[in-house]
């Protein structure tokens, strides 16, 4: 918390009580994932907003894995999403795979684990990877 100051601290701490967390489970995020309280309050509230209402994540899977939130919505998530959602269209992966467990993790492991293992017979799963197809959501259509 040395970097970060009381005020910015106060806030940070309301804005995570805002989506429902107790005090604690913001200190135990900030102790697990201290550079999170150095992102901009607009950027983790967009970030938390896609997690719950886009991805219909629970506040506490997400505030237990708080390296979500230090992801790069535009270049990590997002593109992450896309990747399986064309797998799911593709029926390579079960609809009801876990999500956040699917979305951490290094770059090269997710790209080994849902880009390169399947890009031979889902060539759109590169494509969506480096952003040429756009994450729209879910679809549980078929």
């Amino acid at each position: 918390m040395c970097s970060v100051k009381r005020g910015a601290w106060r806030r940070k701490l309301a804005l995570f009580q805002s989506f429902g967390l107790s005090e604690g489970e913001v200190i135990k995020a900030f102790k697990t994932q201290p550079m999170l309280f150095l992102s901009a309050d607009e950027t983790i509230k967009k970030k938390l907003l896609f997690l719950l209402d886009e991805l219909k994540l629970g506040i506490s899977d997400v505030i237990a894995q708080p390296v979500v939130l230090s992801y790069s919505l535009e270049n990590c998530i997002l593109p992450r999403c896309a990747v399986l959602s064309v797998l799911m269209k593709e029926g390579k992966i079960r609809r009801d795979i876990k999500l956040l467990p699917a979305l951490l993790g290094n770059s090269t492991v997710f790209s080994t684990r849902y880009v390169v293992r399947h890009a031979d017979d889902v060539p759109d799963v590169v494509k969506a990877y480096e952003g040429k197809i756009k994450f729209e959501g879910f679809r549980h259509d078929t």
